[in-house]
């Protein structure tokens, strides 16, 4: 299944309170599987990202910006790398098998719609 890393950033937070759950252990290996590829692209999203506002941000009263000249060259890096793709092989959880171990809100199931099946 392909991911933006964009995804990855909305789905962060809603993640790690699922794989902090005591879990089946072939739910636990799949999500396992998951968090290994999140976690190094993750890691290369925050260095691309850090990249990017080091080029075009400036330091104002101790505090970085974009200045109007460097906005749109900014946004359009931004964009181009929230929008690279990478590829995850993994079986959907089915949510009926999570009911008994953990309680999730609806925000938590939208972020984490794609990663999960009925």
């Amino acid at each position: 299944m392909k991911f933006k890393l964009y995804e990855l950033k909305q789905m962060a937070e809603s993640f790690n309170k699922l794989i902090q759950q005591d879990l089946p252990i072939s739910i636990s290996w799949s999500l396992m599987e998951i968090a290994e590829v999140f976690v190094e692209n993750e890691e290369k999203y925050n260095k691309l990202s850090k990249k990017i506002w080091e080029k075009h941000s400036t330091e104002v009263e101790g505090k970085f910006v974009v200045l109007n000249e460097k906005l749109k060259a900014f946004k359009k890096e931004m964009e181009e790398l929230n929008n690279i793709e990478f590829e995850i092989e993994f079986n959907k959880i089915n949510i009926d098998v999570l009911k008994p171990h953990i309680k999730l809100s609806a925000l938590d199931l939208i972020k984490l719609k794609k990663i999960l099946d009925k």
